[in-house]
């Protein structure tokens, strides 16, 4: 979500766009992030230090998908125009 704002839309005014969608089933949460701003290769002509948020979101989700016995990851896309992050979270179901 940050990173749609910072690098996506932030420049746009109101003609930007975050879109977040949730869909949940028993084992999982799938979280999905849109933006309509600069994409992946917009953002690749920024120069700025190196990002390590999505290294370490990507160790978290490995570690939280070991743990829980499920598939968890993060998938970043380019969304022509925008950048599209989908997020696969487990689901712990209380007991």
């Amino acid at each position: 979500m940050e990173n749609s704002i910072l690098h996506g839309i932030r420049l746009m005014g109101e003609q930007g766009m975050v879109r977040i969608t949730v869909e949940v089933n028993e084992k999982c949460a799938v979280v999905w992030i849109e933006d309509n701003g600069a994409g992946m290769k917009g953002r690749a002509e920024e120069k700025e230090h190196p990002s390590l948020s999505g290294t370490i979101a990507r160790e978290r989700l490995a570690m939280l998908a070991r743990e829980e016995g499920i598939a968890a990851g993060v998938e970043i896309l380019d969304g022509s125009p925008g950048t599209i992050v989908r997020l696969v979270l487990p689901v712990r179901n209380g007991s």
